[in-house]
């Protein structure tokens, strides 16, 4: 796909969601009475990646060596 084809696609998108969403895109945020605004530190923490299955890399690695291990001890038979 040529420059000038994306740079099209993405005027018609930006004017998609202009057309769509522009009355309320410079909207602030709204406030709700006696709940503090969270910090960006929090919020981001909220999406940062987590291990669902703690210690479960661990344990394929350590399955992995010890496979590893039995494979090369076959081999010197």
């Amino acid at each position: 796909m040529d420059n000038c084809m994306e740079q099209e696609i993405a005027a018609s998108l930006t004017e998609q969601v202009l057309e769509k969403y522009g009355d309320i895109l410079e909207l602030a945020p709204p406030e709700v009475p006696g709940h503090p605004r969270m910090s960006i530190q929090d919020r981001a923490a909220q999406f940062a990646p987590f291990a669902a299955l703690t210690g479960h890399k661990e344990a394929i690695d350590e399955t992995s060596r010890l496979m590893e291990e039995e494979m090369n001890s076959d081999l010197h038979y």
